[in-house]
């Protein structure tokens, strides 16, 4: 095996059980670029069979989770079956997160009774009736609240994650205390890194958090990095080029959050990235490593050992080692501007000050 088998056994894979979606949420990848979903995706039920097959699963556990990048798996035409396909094997657990809207009663009550004590759902809800469709166009109140009371009622912990906007800022009382009452574990007040300047209820720009802080230095020095290292290649200029790697390199410090986590992504179109951030540059640009590996990484025609093998995968690994020759998403996502190095390592997941969450099942 390669240098890829610290992550053997697999403990956690996240696929994107489809790109359908019936919301259309400001600043989604599936609104800003409507071409993303000109063609449906949908994952089967028979890949997942023979993804269960795959001998390089844990023996004991092994968590499977649906979040997607312009999908809402809930939407899959295959999603029961696939359910009761992954929770007839006893070692695996579901992860999923929703915004929840537009599904029936019957259908929230056939899927949680799928479900036990080690699966979860997170629903994305920002605010309450009267606010959260501002942001998440095209969303149902009714059907998402009784979706959310049928899944408290299941054995399965339920998250309820909110974004911060200056239109909801206000119901952070008033969302916990009736989150509380639904029945929620836990619940999530963020600022997310998708937003932008130009959505003008953004209570607070990406920018101000040391998260946010931490990005803008990485874009700045990328956008050198990039300028130059399209000759990296070339002999001639590889001389000329040291004293910027060695700048790079010095400033910036990689570390990568799938090998740090054990995490594996399967897009919608069955093709295997390090994580989701990385299958979702390759959607949009053409001009990085990820971009000319639809082929190399594919799992209609790969098994995911054999893509896990791969050399393109330990070249990928190898770039990490220096962030001058590391893909541009790579680069950005889990790049450290150094002399924040400290401080992010103190909280990797959210070094964000305005990040919070509440465990609601402790409260009295």
């Amino acid at each position: 095996m390669n240098n890829f088998n610290k992550l053997y056994p697999i403990k956690r894979i996240d696929i994107e059980l489809t790109n359908r979606c019936t919301l259309k949420c400001e600043l989604c990848h599936r609104t800003l670029n409507k071409s993303l979903t000109k063609n449906p995706d949908d994952i089967s039920v028979d890949f997942i069979k023979r993804l269960l097959k795959e001998n390089i699963l844990d023996s004991k556990e092994v968590e499977f989770a649906f979040c997607g990048n312009i999908g809402d798996s809930v939407y899959s035409p295959n999603f029961i079956p696939i359910i009761k396909t992954i929770k007839s094997d006893p070692r695996c657990r579901i992860n999923i997160v929703t915004n929840g809207s537009k599904r029936t009663i019957q259908w929230w009550s056939e899927f949680t009774s799928l479900l036990d004590k080690r699966d979860m759902i997170s629903f994305s809800i920002d605010g309450l009736e009267d606010v959260n469709q501002i942001y998440r166009k095209g969303s149902d109140w009714d059907s998402l609240r009784k979706g959310l009371e049928i899944a408290c009622r299941s054995p399965a912990q339920v998250f309820w994650t909110s974004i911060k906007f200056t239109h909801n800022s206000h119901q952070k009382k008033e969302i916990i205390e009736f989150a509380k009452k639904v029945g929620v574990n836990k619940i999530e007040f963020f600022h997310s890194g998708r937003m932008k300047k130009n959505f003008k209820e953004i209570l607070l720009t990406s920018y101000k958090s040391l998260k946010g802080k931490n990005r803008k230095s990485l874009i700045i020095i990328n956008g050198i990095r990039k300028r130059f290292y399209k000759f990296n290649n070339i002999f001639i200029f590889k001389l000329f080029l040291f004293p910027l790697k060695v700048l790079v390199n010095s400033l910036v410090k990689i570390h990568p959050q799938c090998l740090q986590r054990e995490t594996h992504f399967i897009s919608s179109e069955m093709v295997y990235f390090p994580c989701c951030a990385s299958a979702m540059y390759s959607k949009e640009n053409n001009d990085d490593f990820f971009s000319f590996q639809q082929n190399t990484f594919s799992l209609k025609t790969h098994s995911l050992l054999e893509v896990l093998e791969s050399d393109n995968l330990i070249k990928l690994k190898n770039s990490w080692k220096s962030a001058f020759n590391t893909p541009t998403k790579c680069f950005i996502r889990c790049g450290v501007f150094k002399p924040f190095e400290n401080k992010i390592a103190q909280n990797p997941s959210h070094p964000d000050e305005d990040y919070e969450r509440f465990d609601l099942s402790k409260e009295e």
